[in-house]
């Protein structure tokens, strides 16, 4: 889980197998969240709320675009992942990459 700004473990040190349905291989495995988890990372974007605020609308249109670039120049990439996890069509992967990167 990605919590403030950084990767962390669930707070109860469970985790769940990640693995490719359509050929079972196992893709790695990743932290359990739970509420308590959950608990952690409004707390985090409610302590990051007020540097967020005080940034201007352009610094904000800035960051939105750049996350926008970076996901056009990593669609292949995400759509694979994607597909890797969730065994959809790497085509379907491809347009929801850039669906998803259309709202930002």
């Amino acid at each position: 889980m990605y919590i403030n700004g950084e990767w962390v473990d669930a707070v109860s040190g469970a985790t769940f197998g990640v693995t490719n349905p359509a050929t079972g291989e196992s893709l790695g495995e990743v932290p359990a969240g739970a509420a308590e988890d959950a608990e952690r990372a409004v707390e985090a974007a409610d302590a990051a709320f007020a540097s967020w605020s005080a940034t201007t609308v352009y610094e904000r249109a800035d960051l939105l675009m750049a996350t926008w670039n970076l996901m056009r120049e990593r669609a292949n990439e995400l759509a694979e992942l994607m597909t890797a996890e969730q065994g959809k069509p790497l085509r379907a992967s491809k347009a929801e990459v850039n669906y998803g990167a259309d709202f930002l």
